[in-house]
This record gives C-alpha cells, structure tokens and sequence, in this order.
C-alpha cells in the first residue's frame, strides 16, 4: 500500500508532537526537586533556641487568658424601655395582631426598629421593648398596633410617670392596657337615578371630642357596581364617613363603634343637589380667555377660645369646592351645590398666554340660571431683551410698579418658565416702574395699555453690566 504525500506528512507532524511533549516533561523534574529542598526545613543546630511555636496552640493560650476588666462608665443612660400589659379587641378579629413600640427623641426623631417582641398570645398579654438613648423617663412612647395587612393605629403616648426604673436590668418599664375597637365600614353608593357610582373616594376620619378631625384612618375608592369597604383600627373614637365627588352634594356621615367587626351602611344615595349656570362674555382673543372658574364656599362665622390667652375670637373658614371648565361658547353650569352663597372666581392663569387676571370675584346663591360673567380688561406681554443684540434675554423677568392698579403690596411680578411676563390691567391706564433681570442693568418701563380685549406686545431693552476686571 502506497502512503499519499498528505499522509506522510501528518504522521511526521505527530511524532515531531509526541517528541516535544516528552521533552517539556523531562525538564520539569529538575526544577521540582529543587523547590523540594528549598520548602525542606532546616536542620537546628546544636546550641541554638528554636523559635517560639505560633501555631494554633499559643493562640488557643491566648484565648483561655481571662478579659481585661472594663471599666464602669459614669452616668451611664439606661439601656432599653420595656412596656408591657394587655390588649382587648373585639371579636371576629381576622388574627392575632403584632405591637411595636415608637419613641419619639429630640428635634422630632423617632426609632422603632430594634423593637423586640410584640406578639400577642391568646389571652391578649404582650411585651415589647426597644433601645433607649435618653435620659431620665422616656417621653413620647406610644404603640403601633399592626393586624394583618389592614393598617395600624398609634396609641396615645405614655405619659413619663408612667414608667418604673428597674436597677437591675437598667430598664424603663410601664404597663398598660389597651381596649381597641376593630372595625370593617361597608357600603354601596349611587346617585339620584340609582346607577353605581364607581371610582369615589370614601374617606374614614377620626374626630376630636370638638367633632374637629384629627386624621384620615383609611380611604378606598368604589368598585365599579359603587360597593365599597374600609378596613381600619380605631382607638375609642368618633369616626365620621366623608364622600365627596365633584357634581354631588358632599356626605358626611358619623359612623358608632357598635359591638361586632362589620358595620354595613347599605345603600348610599349622592344628590347632585342644586345649580348655578351662565355664560362668560370675554373681549379677549380666544387664546388669551380665561378657561376655568373656581367656586369658593365660606362656612359660617364660629367662636374659638385661645388655649393660651383664653380670649374669644371670630373666625371664617373658606374652602374652595370645585373648579369648573368653561366651554369654548363661553357657558358654564356648577352642580352638587347647597342653599349657600358662593363666591365664584375668575382663574388667575390665562390658557396660552399664562397672564394674571384681576381677582375678580362674583358672590352668587345657589341655585341660579343665566348668570353673566364679564371679563374685561387689556393684557400687557412683556418680553425681556438685549438692547445691543435685540436677542431675547434668557431668564425670570422681574417688574416692580409704585402704583395700586396691580399689585398693591408693590411686589414684583415674575415671568414663569423664563417666558413673557402677562400682565392683566385696567383699559388706557399710564403705567410705569422698573424692570430687573440678572447680569443687566435695571430699565425704566413706561407704556399706556391698550383698549378693551386688546394684547399689548413690550419689549424691555437691557444694558449688559460691565465685567469687573480682576485684581492681581
């Protein structure tokens, strides 16, 4: 058999490989002998102290030495706040529930995460304490009671004498118990035709003993067939049950802690109540109209006495009740209003131009029809510019006017968003006052607004400040 040229040549390239691999093994063993001998120990000679042996053995002797004993630290704070006792709920409580203790340090700081124990047995009896970096009694420790997933409620703070100090554990100890009444609000609501009102926010507050509110426990929106159900804890309150949706009389209804978990409200009815409609007459360009009112409500004068002075003083609560859009004919129509007076606005923020409107306030009873409302006036758009380039001047612009047609606490007017500064004012009126921007020199303006509905377009000029050369 003839061996082709190829053959021939892969099988020298074979035995060429097997030759260098036997080579590289045979120069290797030299050089392992030789770092044999060197990791050998050396032979002690006679006469000569081995070294101290530092091995595991003088370190287990070093670790059997007794401690050094510290010394006691004067003044030392106690170490740790303890409260313990007994919390009651009503029955058909969904599970046990877990307690962590919240102190309140200087400049309104508070910890609660080294709590340590905080569940409640059978019997309703728990223990939880936490680290303590105060002196003297702790103050402002209250309990957060968690149950399930459902929320928590905060106890009222432990007052200081209410604590022992226990010598021998360095504690802070106090023991309390706790009545808390569990409950679950349920409902359905809907409106004058008793259709589902989906997506209202229903809000459970805690009152004061005044009926004043003292915070929001749970808020939930409706489902979609308008059924809803607030999970919350309340400490020995009055609640009171709020819905308010734009378009419908408010309620506010005040909710008893009966004996049970599961309080149902049944079925809840909104009322859109009374209204108030009209037109909007405007001589400005469309972009340059108000867009939007808002109606404010004043609730009735009431007496308060000062807890300080003890002196009696009247005073008036405004809220504003609902902002409405205006169409672009100009009509508008408020609904969900009461026999009340309203004071009915003009926005401040004009669409486009964003210019300031007068406050212009309208005071209307509900309900009413055909009401009219003007807004008159000329708007001044004032643009900031470089007297030597013409280019606009990036930045706030800032105007300051002496007379009373505008601002009378003689503020000073800014742009927004480094745009045109919208000034709304009074027809053919002389104006002047003085324009400020930084890095420019501050410009006298001068100008006589325009007539009724009419924009005026001003530039101010500015002279750049000279640059300050550095001394050396």
């Amino acid at each position: 058999m003839k061996l082709t040229q190829w053959q021939v040549g892969m099988a020298l390239a074979v035995v060429a490989l097997l030759a260098w691999a036997y080579t590289s093994i045979r120069s290797l063993e030299p050089a392992r002998a030789t770092s044999s001998a060197e990791t050998a120990p050396a032979p002690t000679v006679a006469g000569e102290h081995e070294p101290a042996n530092e091995g595991p053995l003088q370190l287990a002797s070093e670790q059997r030495r007794p401690p050094e004993p510290r010394v006691a630290e004067e003044n030392r704070f106690p170490d740790w706040v303890s409260v313990s006792g007994r919390l009651s709920l009503p029955r058909g409580t969904p599970r046990s529930p877990v307690l962590r203790l919240h102190i309140d340090g200087e400049d309104d700081f508070a910890w609660d995460i080294e709590t340590t124990g905080g569940a409640v047995d059978a019997l309703g009896s728990f223990a939880v304490g936490s680290r303590y970096r105060g002196e003297g009694p702790p103050r402002g420790v209250s309990l957060h009671v968690y149950i399930d997933d459902l929320g928590f409620t905060r106890t009222p703070k432990l007052r200081p004498e209410e604590f022992t100090f226990d010598e021998d554990s360095r504690t802070w100890q106090a023991k309390v118990s706790i009545d808390l009444n569990w409950i679950v609000v349920r409902g359905r609501l809907v409106d004058d035709l008793g259709q589902p009102v989906s997506a209202c926010r229903v809000v459970l507050k805690r009152l004061s003993s005044d009926g004043k509110e003292v915070e929001c426990i749970t808020a939930r929106d409706t489902g979609g067939d308008g059924r809803f159900e607030l999970d919350s804890v309340a400490c020995g309150a009055t609640l009171e049950l709020s819905i308010q949706l734009q378009g419908f009389v408010p309620i506010h209804l005040g909710v008893a802690l009966a004996d049970g978990l599961v309080q149902d409200l049944g079925v809840l009815q909104l009322s859109r109540g009374l209204s108030i409609s009209g037109q909007l007459k405007s001589s400005f360009p469309p972009q340059a109209r108000v867009r939007q009112l808002e109606v404010w409500l004043t609730h009735p004068a009431q007496d308060e006495r000062d807890p300080q002075t003890g002196a009696v003083r009247t005073s008036t609560t405004t809220e504003r009740v609902a902002e409405v859009p205006i169409a672009e004919d100009g009509s508008f129509k408020l609904t969900g209003l009461t026999p009340d007076e309203y004071d009915i606005r003009l926005r401040e923020k004009r669409e486009l131009l964003g210019g300031r409107s007068k406050r212009k306030s309208h005071l209307v009873a509900a309900p009413a029809s055909d009401l009219v409302l003007v807004d008159d006036g000329a708007i001044v758009r004032m643009q900031a510019r470089d007297r030597s380039t013409g280019k606009v001047i990036p930045g706030h612009l800032r105007v300051k006017f002496n007379g009373r047609w505008c601002w009378p606490t003689d503020g000073w007017p800014v742009s927004d968003d480094d745009g045109p500064l919208n000034l709304n004012w009074d027809c053919g009126v002389a104006v002047e006052g003085l324009a400020r921007m930084n890095g420019y020199r501050d410009t006298p303006v001068s100008f006589t607004t325009p007539g009724e509905g009419e924009v005026l377009e001003y530039d101010v000029l500015f002279d750049a400040l000279p640059l300050e050369v550095e001394k050396r």
